[in-house]
């Protein structure tokens, strides 16, 4: 009975410190992007929300978050003094916002439209960079559309197919504006 007993402290022992060395590993800066990375492929894989492409930047398994999601967007500061995050909108079937505020351009002769296009070029970058971290190399072109309004900047990033036609309209009202 003794021996029994040894070899079951034994054996929780080694699980025990097991478990601390997994949980050491996930507190370091590697073991977090490993972990974050596990998390949405995971949760975009399963999503139930019709996402067919990984184009929840930021999102870390439980939430978005404001910091990744600054640190990814952060070319957006050399158009404008005051630039900071304030929403994602993933509720859509088709798509998904991220909304800025910005204020203050840096050249306040750029026309509305010019901003838009340089967005437009930051955000598929950002788009770009995030698809390759999945693996994913797909042409981002179709994906996005930008609009400016007074001190508001949305950003719409199609999550599947269907996406693609709402971006096609988004950018014609842009145009139209």
């Amino acid at each position: 009975m003794k021996k029994i007993l040894s070899i079951v402290i034994a054996i929780s022992i080694v699980i025990f410190l097991s478990a601390v060395g997994v949980a050491i590993f996930f507190q370091t800066e590697k073991g977090q992007k490993l972990y974050e990375k596990l998390c949405k492929r995971e949760i975009e894989k399963n999503s139930t929300n019709n996402v067919e492409f990984p184009v929840y930047i930021g999102w870390n398994g439980y939430g978005f978050r404001t910091d990744i999601i600054e640190q990814k967007f952060d070319k957006l500061q050399k158009h404008w003094d005051i630039v900071f995050f304030e929403n994602v909108y993933s509720h859509l079937p088709d798509a998904i916002g991220y909304r800025f505020r910005i204020r203050y351009p840096k050249t306040p002769k750029m026309s509305k439209r010019h901003l838009e296009h340089l967005v437009m070029n930051i955000s598929e970058e950002v788009l770009t960079h995030h698809f390759q971290e999945f693996g994913v190399y797909l042409p981002v072109d179709k994906f996005i559309a930008v609009r400016i309004h007074e001190d508001v900047l949305d950003i719409a990033i199609a999550k599947n197919t269907l996406g693609f036609a709402r971006i096609e309209n988004l950018r014609r009202q842009a145009n139209s504006d």
